[in-house]
């Protein structure tokens, strides 16, 4: 029987230890490519392709080695984007006309459209069930989406104020949204919400690490990303940075965890420790990151300049 989620869930039991973060600076060479109108989510395929959203635009890029290859017009104001290598559909939430945009990632171009829930602004994938679901920014609420059919299953209401990220645990069959206005996180079982853990100050992006089952949250007002143990929802350690972080993602295979938290740039934490262990200087606050499965190249939106960084990894 699968141990169910303790949903006490209100503070962390003791006081919660900031992890000794120890900085290495990297030097990094990356390439850039122009995309759309204001970059901001982007994902990689396990082919390599970046599928990057253009929120000002209405369309997404997709990026092969440095080059776009192709543009795909999708709906108003999209603002995430997920990518299911198990059915190479790429689903992306477009926040203001309330639907969610399917792209088959062999012809890159829209399968079909789906209406969820009202502004749609986040998403996540189950690759072993094959469910989307989808989080919304004006009321929390959840829609799920059949992705054998693509049809919308149910949408289940939320707690009435809106999420900005979600994180899927297929091990767990748990599903995480922050809800950056009550600084907590949202659980939910793929059926129904379960409770709720604290985070910290506008919790913004998550990421899972379903080998540990941790989940690595990205606080947009605070200089520090709060861990915590997906098995209790407790916090069980911080990493200071040296900026508010927005967006966070992991590397399932090395629990390598990299986060738009640098002063002008990316951080690369080892997520075993807990340490910081490389930052990649840009310049610029990037918008969201990503890195493909090989973890050879690390991706960063630059939503001033609409491009995106290539960052080399070795």
């Amino acid at each position: 029987m699968r141990k169910p989620l303790a949903i006490a869930l209100v503070a962390s039991a003791g006081v919660v230890s900031l992890l000794t973060v120890s900085t290495t600076s990297a030097s990094a060479d990356p390439a850039t490519v122009p995309v759309g109108d204001r970059p901001t989510a982007v994902d990689v395929a396990a082919d390599g392709k970046a599928y990057v959203v253009n929120t000002a635009a209405g369309s997404v890029s997709v990026i092969k080695g440095t080059s776009v290859t192709a543009t795909v017009p999708v709906g108003k104001g999209p603002s995430d984007v997920v990518v299911n290598d198990t059915t190479n559909r790429v689903y992306v939430t477009n926040a203001d006309d309330g639907t969610v945009s399917v792209i088959d990632g062999a012809s890159d171009t829209v399968k079909t459209t789906i209406t969820v829930g009202p502004r749609p602004a986040a998403v996540d994938a189950d690759e072993k069930t094959n469910l989307v679901y989808v989080g919304s920014a004006q009321d929390g609420s959840v829609s799920v989406v059949d992705g054998n059919t693509d049809a919308l299953r149910v949408t289940v209401p939320g707690s009435g104020q809106g999420v900005a990220g979600a994180a899927v645990n297929s091990d767990t069959l748990r599903v995480y949204f922050s809800n950056i206005y009550a600084d907590r996180l949202e659980v939910f079982d793929g059926k129904a919400f379960v409770g709720t853990t604290v985070a910290g100050k506008a919790p913004a992006g998550i990421a899972v690490h379903r080998a540990t089952n941790s989940v690595w949250v990205a606080n947009s007002a605070i200089h520090h990303m709060t861990i915590l143990d997906g098995a209790t929802g407790q916090e069980k350690g911080r990493v200071l940075l040296r900026s508010a972080g927005s967006s966070v993602v992991v590397h399932e295979e090395s629990n390598t965890i990299y986060t738009n938290g640098g002063p002008n740039g990316v951080v690369e934490i080892d997520g075993a420790s807990g340490k910081i262990v490389n930052e990649f200087p840009l310049g610029i606050n990037p918008g969201e990151v990503a890195v493909d499965s090989g973890k050879t190249t690390v991706y960063a939106t630059d939503p001033l300049h609409d491009r995106v960084y290539l960052i080399p990894r070795p």
